[in-house]
């Protein structure tokens, strides 16, 4: 066996043998998910299908994470559901996903926004020293509206378009840029990434932010933490990237300079 070949199998071995510990959970709606799911680079197994699809706070979920190991984090949330439009039998885990989930409560349909309750989660306990939260929305809405996601103080916004679900633009991110409403003009997109997060509890928010329905509708589909192993910013053996994380992408590495010699000294 070579020497490519070796080192090809050792990295091969290190990503069987690192344990993910990232967290995720899916608000369904009525439609669960299973088997791996999650945009670029945040593929994972073993979601969490909440069994409440409207909740109020003090119903709690023990969280696991993708080893199916307690984590010792609880979630609870407070939010309407809503079943988004879309044949789900026969799409993609992705579009049951990002096209069912959590919204805005509201009393009676009242469309003013100064009284509604903002879909909103809560985790405790989070063994993470330093971790990423990646949080998923989207919708077939007939109109366009802006949504607000708060993390911890931090908010991003982002464009909503209508009829537009993830067959017609997959996972899109939302640039961490996107720190004000520019209404039409904001990004758009089906996901956003918080990183370098150290608090052992998370809230996350999603407020209404202004669109052309006549109903304020803000949605949340799923979140994942993801524990970043770079405390201190020492990287781990084997992240050849530099993301702080053992994966695939680092194959990816490798197989970009596969057999390439270098010059000889």
């Amino acid at each position: 066996m070579n020497v490519s070949l070796r080192l090809f199998v050792m990295v091969l071995a290190m990503l069987a043998a690192a344990a993910n510990a990232d967290i995720a959970v899916n608000f369904p709606a009525g439609v669960n998910i299973s088997g791996v799911v999650g945009a670029p680079g945040y593929e994972q197994d073993n979601w969490l299908n909440t069994a409440n699809q409207a909740d109020s706070w003090g119903i709690t979920y023990d969280l696991k994470d993708e080893t199916n190991t307690s984590t010792g984090a609880v979630m609870d949330f407070w939010a309407s559901a809503f079943g988004l439009q879309g044949g789900f039998s026969d799409d993609p885990m992705a579009a049951r996903m990002l096209e069912r989930g959590i919204g805005t409560c509201w009393s009676d349909y009242d469309p003013d926004p100064a009284h509604q309750d903002p879909a909103t989660f809560r985790v405790i306990n989070i063994p993470y020293q330093l971790y990423d939260v990646v949080v998923y929305f989207g919708s077939r809405e007939l109109t366009d509206y802006v949504q607000k996601v708060n993390v911890n103080g931090s908010s991003l916004y982002a464009r909503v378009p209508a009829n537009t679900g993830y067959t017609q633009m997959g996972y899109r991110k939302i640039p961490n840029t996107s720190t004000s409403n520019l209404e039409a003009n904001t990004p758009y997109g089906n996901y956003m990434v918080f990183k370098g997060l150290t608090s052992s509890t998370l809230v996350v928010r999603a407020d209404w932010a202004g669109g052309s329905g006549t109903l304020p509708r803000a949605y949340i589909s799923g979140f994942q933490i993801i524990e970043n192993e770079c405390i201190g910013a020492v990287h781990p053996i084997g992240d050849l990237n530099g993301d702080c994380k053992i994966d695939f992408s680092d194959i990816a590495v490798i197989a970009a300079g596969w057999l390439i010699e270098g010059a000889a000294k």
